[in-house]
């Protein structure tokens, strides 16, 4: 009798630990994004370059900023880049449209 509620407990301790998976993992991803969000700054201070001996520079520091990366940081870190790609390539269309203006 005893070993019955015993495995009761343990099936229904069980059932409620996989319920909550999705929503533990869902938590972890949510905290992966917000810690590579703090970067913004960090990554945007990176790109602003001005001569061309900081590309150089720059390639390092990339290097190293999806190095220093968990698995689970590195897709949001690699949409920030993204994200900073096409505010680059708008920010240069718009200086070569006034450029010409």
């Amino acid at each position: 009798n005893n070993i019955i509620t015993f495995l009761q407990i343990v099936s229904r301790l069980r059932r409620q630990e996989l319920e909550y998976w999705p929503q533990l993992l869902l938590a972890t991803e949510e905290k992966f994004a917000q810690q590579a969000e703090r970067m913004w700054f960090h990554l945007h201070t990176l790109l602003s370059f001005e001569e061309e001996h900081e590309l150089v520079e720059l390639q390092k520091l990339l290097q190293e900023y999806f190095e220093g990366s968990s698995y689970g940081e590195f897709p949001h870190r690699l949409s920030l880049l993204s994200s900073f790609s096409r505010q680059l390539q708008s920010e240069m269309s718009a200086n070569i449209v006034s450029n010409h203006t």
